[in-house]
């Protein structure tokens, strides 16, 4: 396949497992082996769609859902919903396998960003017979993103939201979150993985390596730099 500057989105999909990915940034003819982490879908609870809910999702990290907000296929949906997900702390030093992606972002205006996460929320919803649910239009959830006390001190009083576009493999910008002690807090009208990030404008940098005994010229690489 050919690998345009912007790299290729690679996906995987597994029952039980979250969504994940990785972007391949190829600049010569050969042959690349990606390394993809799925994260386990782990089950957070059930509610009834007429009377909404909340669930902590892991460290200081909760969804809540109103009443009467869950749709399928478009239309009002009355019954079970299940609740199934999972949070990527910002800190781990395996951060950048678990997330679906890479750190690539698009904002509103069009910009390509590299993003500093501070956390991610990945959640999926079904039926009891495993049909995909959704929030409904003109309805949102509220999302409370726990961050970890290493990164809290540089936390921004308010930070743009981005959810992952998965037919595209990138991290795009929707909204915003706000911070109230140690924790972002912002409401979604969908759901896939959300992702509370800072955006630092994107450098392309060329560089040349010249070796003075074999004149082995590699050029092209692509760097980001923050």
């Amino acid at each position: 396949i050919a690998v345009g500057n912007f790299g290729v989105h690679i996906s995987a999909q597994k029952e039980g497992f979250m969504f994940g990915g990785f972007r391949l940034y190829a600049n010569a003819v050969g042959t690349d082996v990606v390394n993809i982490v799925l994260m386990e879908a782990k089950n957070i609870g059930s509610f009834n769609s007429a009377s909404g809910a909340t669930f902590d999702i892991d460290n200081n990290t909760s969804v809540n859902f109103p009443a009467d907000a869950i749709s399928l296929n478009g239309n009002s949906y009355s019954g079970n919903v299940n609740v199934t997900g999972t949070w990527i702390d910002p800190t781990a030093e395996n951060m950048l396998d678990l997330n679906p992606g890479d750190l690539r972002g698009v904002r509103t205006d069009g910009d390509v960003v590299v993003l500093n996460s501070y956390g991610m929320i990945g959640i999926e919803l079904k039926t009891d017979s495993g049909e995909e649910l959704q929030i409904s239009d003109g309805s949102e959830a509220e999302l409370k993103f726990g961050i970890p006390s290493e990164i809290l001190g540089q936390a921004p009083n308010t930070i743009p939201l981005w959810h992952f576009d998965e037919s595209e493999g990138v991290w795009v910008e929707e909204g915003s979150a706000t911070l109230e002690g140690n924790q972002y807090i912002g409401n979604v009208s969908h759901f896939s993985w959300w992702n509370t990030d800072f955006p630092n404008p994107l450098v392309e940098i060329c560089i040349k390596l010249v070796d003075n005994s074999a004149h082995v010229d590699l050029e092209g690489l692509g760097i980001y730099v923050k």
